[in-house]
């Protein structure tokens, strides 16, 4: 793993315990609140995100290396519509939420 992933796992650690990988519907639930968020930050609306959960349990299920390539793509490109680099973003996170975390 990278340095963002071994710090992304000890965050995710430090916030639910040592056991996360084992609870894969916790992770499910996680990834798909924070994409629908980052639906709704980009003007998302209810009926798209239907729209969108009809297109997606419709397509054959990937395997995960495949979804996850195509998650972080549209994140990439999502990153370069906003002139954002989502590394940096996505380390601010880290670290924001790990000062969280220590401060009790």
């Amino acid at each position: 793993m990278g340095e963002y992933q071994n710090r992304a796992v000890a965050l995710v650690t430090a916030s639910v315990g040592e056991n996360f990988t084992f609870d894969q519907e916790q992770r499910s639930q996680a990834c798909l609140v924070a994409a629908i968020e980052l639906f709704y930050v980009l003007g998302g609306s209810a009926e798209g995100l239907a729209t969108a959960a009809a297109t997606a349990a419709a397509r054959p299920t990937p395997v995960i290396d495949t979804a996850i390539g195509e998650l972080m793509k549209e994140i990439a490109a999502i990153g370069a519509m906003k002139d954002l680099d989502i590394i940096q973003a996505a380390y601010n996170t880290l670290d924001r939420q790990m000062r969280a975390i220590k401060a009790g």
